[in-house]
Order: C-alpha cells, then sequence, then structure tokens
C-alpha cells in the first residue's frame, strides 16, 4: 500500500536516529516525511504515510459468498482506521465487478476514528454469469495533518463463483487472510430460490477475513482526487523547484522543499529572529525599484508579513492565502485562508503599495507522468 520502498536500510536507520536529518549520511539520498509533526516518518516521493493512513478491510464471518445464477448477495464488511491516533474521513466507498457497473455504496457513517471498525454492506446485483465474478470495492479517504489534507483511494478484489443452472460444490477464492474484527448480518435475495435449496448459513465463511487493499494511484489521477488529470501528471515530493529572477537573499536553495510540503512566502525575511522576524519565509516577496535594483521599502511595507502557502497537496501545487494583503491567482482575488490549484502558465500578483506589484509566473516540466520542475518565474 505505498510508503517509504524507495529507500535504503541506512536511510530508514539516519531518520530513526534523527528525526530532522533530511539527507541520509550513508548514501547522501534525500529523506521526505510525514506531513505531520507528530509523526516525521520517512515517506516515498508518490506515497502515503502508512502509519497514519492504514485501512484494513474485512468480511464479516456470518458473511455468505457462495452465489447461484439469478441471485443477489448482501455481503457484509467492517473498516478498520489502523491508524493509532490519526482519524480519517470516508469520502465514498464505490462497488463494480463482473456484470457491476461503478456505483456508490450507502453508508450511513463518515468518520472512521484511530483504531476504530464501522461496518457497511455491499449489494450485488443479480448474477448472470456463472463461474468467476469479480467484485471490487473502492474506498476514498481523506487524512487531515497539519497544515495539509491528503485523499487517498485504496481499491480491493473478490472472486465470486458462481454456479449455474446445475448446482455443483463451489469454491470461494480470495485474496484473504485472518482478521479479527467483525460482527454484521446478512441477506440473501434469490429470485429463483425454492423450498429445497441448501441453507444458506451452512454456506457462511465462519471466520473473519481480510481483503487486501492496494492503492489506486490511476483511480485518484482519473477521477481528479490527485495529481492533474488535464496533464495526466503527478507531482511528487521530490520535485525540482526553481525560482527565476529573485534576489539571492530572497529564495530558497533551487532544489526540493525538504524540510516539509509547505513553502511560506511574504514580506518577512528568511531569516529567523527572536523578537522581530518569528516566522521567517522561505521565499521573501518584496517589490524593487526596476532601473537601480534597489528595494522599494515604501511599497514593500503593504505587503503583509505572511502573504501566503504554496503547499504540495494531493500531488498538485495549491497557493494558500494567509494575509490581508492583495494576492491574485490570474487575476482573481484570494481572501485569506482561501486556496486554489496552481497549474502550469498561471500567474500570482502580490500587490504592493503606490499601484505597484510583484508578479511572477509558474511553469512545469512534465516527463512521463510527472511533473519534475516547477518553475517560478519573477515577471515584475
Amino acid at each position: 500500500m505505498g510508503g517509504s520502498d524507495d529507500y535504503r536500510s541506512c536511510c530508514r536507520t539516519a531518520a530513526a536516529d534523527d528525526p530532522g536529518a533530511i539527507f541520509c549520511p550513508g548514501c547522501g539520498q534525500a529523506l521526505f516525511r510525514c506531513a505531520a509533526a507528530d509523526c516525521r516518518r520517512l515517506v516515498a516521493p508518490l506515497g502515503h504515510c502508512t502509519a497514519c493512513v492504514s485501512l484494513g478491510l474485512s468480511l464479516e464471518k456470518s458473511a455468505v459468498v457462495k452465489a447461484r445464477l439469478g441471485e443477489c448477495l448482501r455481503v457484509p464488511f467492517a473498516l478498520r482506521n489502523n491508524a493509532s491516533v490519526r482519524p480519517l474521513s470516508i469520502r465514498s466507498v464505490l462497488r463494480d465487478g463482473t456484470g457491476l457497473p461503478q456505483e456508490a455504496v450507502p453508508i450511513t457513517w463518515e468518520q472512521l476514528d484511530a483504531e476504530r471498525t464501522r461496518a457497511f454492506t455491499v449489494a450485488t446485483g443479480p448474477f448472470v454469469n456463472s463461474g468467476i465474478n469479480s467484485l471490487r470495492l473502492t474506498i476514498v479517504a481523506t487524512a487531515a495533518f497539519d497544515k495539509v489534507e491528503e485523499t487517498y483511494a485504496f481499491s480491493g478484489d473478490l472472486a465470486i463463483e458462481v454456479e449455474g443452472a446445475d448446482p455443483t460444490q463451489v469454491v470461494q477464492n480470495f485474496n484473504l487472510s485472518g482478521a479479527d474484527f467483525g460482527t454484521a448480518g446478512m441477506i440473501v435475495a434469490n429470485p429463483r430460490a425454492s423450498g429445497t435449496d441448501r441453507s444458506r448459513q451452512a454456506d457462511a465463511l465462519g471466520a473473519r477475513a481480510d481483503v487486501a487493499l492496494e492503492r489506486a494511484e490511476r483511480f485518484e489521477v482519473e477521477r481528479g482526487y490527485r495529481g492533474y488529470d488535464r496533464l495526466a501528471a503527478r507531482i511528487p515530493r521530490n520535485v525540482e523547484f526553481v525560482y527565476v529572477g529573485f534576489p539571492a537573499g530572497d529564495k530558497p536553495p533551487d532544489g526540493p522543499w525538504l524540510q516539509g510540503p509547505v513553502l511560506r512566502c511574504g514580506r518577512n525575511s528568511r531569516t529567523h529572529d527572536a523578537r522581530p522576524n518569528t516566522e521567517p519565509n522561505d521565499l521573501c516577496l518584496r517589490i524593487y525599484d526596476p532601473p537601480s535594483g534597489e528595494l522599494d521599502r515604501e511599497a514593500s511595507a503593504v505587503i503583509s508579513r505572511r502573504v501566503c502557502d504554496f503547499v504540495l497537496q494531493n500531488d498538485r501545487l495549491y497557493v494558500r492565502s494567509a494575509g490581508g494583503s492583495g494576492l491574485e491567482l490570474n487575476g482573481e482575488r484570494l481572501d485569506a485562508g482561501n486556496a486554489r490549484v496552481v497549474n502550469d502558465g498561471d500567474a500570482v500578483t502580490v500587490q504592493g503599495g503606490h499601484g505597484k506589484a510583484l508578479s511572477f509566473e509558474t511553469g512545469f516540466r512534465v516527463s512521463s507522468g510527472l511533473v519534475t520542475q516547477v518553475r517560478f518565474t519573477k515577471t515584475s
């Protein structure tokens, strides 16, 4: 289900020994961390934190999953949040499979607290094909971290063998292992049932069982949960950022954001000071006089100390307004707290004093489904 698979053993050792380390001293690889300050585990550039986002899907032990032609099954499941701290919001559960269109599964709850299990039931249509029939569930969940919200999709499959007109013994094939939770019932509606039909109770699993879940990355992009559908591309955490036209003292080094998925921007300098500058920025936004290159202090004084944050979230780049001064994206003003997705070629403008403004454009370099470079090019 993803995680820190991109790292070597020396990287994992270094990260555990020093929670603040941003490079592995053994191999020099950059170390990317979970966005939660209380976690800080390693995450792969396109992965998720398996300590904070960990779902377990289980078939209830009373579930009947054998079927005959024409039958409709109602299969009881339980969904567990395996994380010890972080709650999840279950945005949707979708069902599809052999002869089944993708449809939303009605659930009466949304919040799934840490270490909690909640039940739901999936209804199939009448089976029209004998032999192996698939049933797939796709679960979309959102986790809130300190400054970002991440949405992920996970899918799991069952293989159901459906008897034909002359029933013989059937075997249910699952990608399953033992589980330790679940208490729900099951209803079978069989329009062809007769009084001589075998007891469905005898067909119940008799033991709880896990259904293996995997990240559904293609589904995430195609449905607009992550990445850029128009570009068919995603922005990984290790994307290179390049700052063109900004004074050397106002910009961070070109390269990935190693301190986290947020770039703080505003008038405050990049240097921390216990009194005048307790909240330094990563990218300093100030207005300079074009002929001389000197700082225009009066025009810059109107800019907020913290104007906005650029955020890597859901494999996309966002800009989130943080201050009261005029922040515009493509000419549209963003009030404090508002966020917008940043696209290739967008224009960001920060209004200063005396009718002056600072502007820069964004540019993406895309290769093989990944945004490999994001450029901020100062235009005024």
